[in-house]
């Protein structure tokens, strides 16, 4: 099921998901889903947070309108809010966005460079996308760079436009030993979209 675009501008993008979690059951996809509305209603017209709908909810079925970045299109998900060896009733953890501008935060990687952190990762150049972190807020490259420029490791979630999937990816930044570099070339705009 499905539409070409999205019915709302914001949605509560999936962040984490849990394995083993009612979310990992219901496929739910980090960095690409977007929850836009529980059983028919509307999350942002919703007098209802989110999270007092899922806990009234456990142990029921409910159904989510599910936008994803990647397939550009609004899938229903049927999931079962309950108490499992994790934490929240889903295991996920979400972050409220702007859609588009989730879309315009997405990095395309068009060259990893030998011997560097992002190949010694296995970002492969003209497949794979940045679509986020998990410990930051990333805006564009320059708010990767100053975060990379402070940690030892960036924790990054890649898409890969090969395998259609997702996955976490460790780039070991060098910091505090060595000048920081992450050894990429991205880029962004309409011929830069996710495929």
């Amino acid at each position: 099921m499905g539409s070409s675009e999205t019915k709302s501008q914001h949605g509560y993008r999936v962040i984490e998901v849990f394995e083993g979690s009612p979310a990992h059951e219901a496929k739910l996809q980090p960095f690409l889903d977007f929850i836009e509305s529980v059983n028919g209603t509307n999350l942002r017209e919703s007098e209802i947070p989110f999270q007092e709908i899922i806990k009234l909810n456990i142990d029921c079925e409910v159904t989510l309108s599910v936008y994803n970045l990647a397939a550009d299109n609004i899938r229903e998900v049927i999931v079962v809010p309950k108490q499992w060896k994790g934490e929240g009733a889903l295991g996920i953890t979400l972050r409220y966005e702007d859609i588009q501008q989730s879309r315009s935060k997405i990095l395309h990687v068009t060259k990893v460079i030998d011997n560097q952190p992002a190949k010694l990762a296995g970002i492969i150049p003209l497949e794979d996308y940045i679509l986020g972190s998990i410990d930051f807020d990333m805006q564009d490259i320059d708010t990767l760079e100053a975060y990379a420029s402070m940690k030892p490791e960036v924790h990054l979630q890649v898409y890969s436009s090969s395998t259609k999937t997702v996955r976490m990816v460790t780039l070991k930044t060098g910091y505090p030993e060595s000048e920081p570099r992450l050894g990429l070339e991205i880029a962004v705009g309409a011929l830069h979209g996710l495929n």
